[in-house]
């Protein structure tokens, strides 16, 4: 099967617009802002981006804008303060 230039120009800037409409709402710092050195994010799921299945009911502790504990909700500890 043979492409037409014109399909090729046409979903290429089909699929610009969507890529560009989609980063205009996707810019978390325009919704979320955090000053704080430790946060707790609770009853979250993980998605690593292994491929592994996705890990529901999880607490994600961040500390100096770091990972430094990810674990079930109900056995991760929560530091104070966060």
């Amino acid at each position: 099967m043979r492409t037409s230039p014109a399909w090729v120009l046409l979903l290429g800037v089909t699929g610009f617009a969507a890529v560009t409409r989609a980063a205009e709402f996707t810019d978390s710092a325009s919704y979320l802002a955090v000053h704080a050195s430790t946060v707790a994010l609770r009853h979250v799921e993980i998605i690593d981006g292994t491929g592994a299945a996705p890990r529901t009911d999880q607490t994600l502790v961040i500390v100096d804008g770091k990972i430094a504990a990810v674990g079930p909700a109900a056995s991760t500890p929560v530091p104070s303060g966060a």
